[in-house]
């Protein structure tokens, strides 16, 4: 969530990626835009809807629909 606060002014911002925080923060001023963080895992490209596993056309309904998708992993701290 470092991001959000680097574009809320909370963090400051690392000279690396000034302008590109500076281009977000302008075009925020300018219009509605949410910005979301997202994790970066794989990235896996389809053509079509009909390729994409079940599991991921539910996430993609649901983001059609507003909903949020909650990822829950189990951590094994004894």
């Amino acid at each position: 969530m470092g991001n959000l606060e680097m574009l809320n002014g909370k963090w400051e911002i690392p000279s690396s990626v000034t302008l590109e925080v500076n281009s977000i923060n302008r075009l925020r001023d300018l219009m509605t835009v949410r910005v979301q963080h997202s994790l970066r895992e794989g990235i896996v490209e389809f053509n079509h809807f009909q390729e994409v596993p079940s599991a991921g056309k539910t996430i993609i309904n649901a983001d059609k629909y507003g909903l949020p998708h909650l990822r829950i992993s189990q951590s094994n701290i004894l």
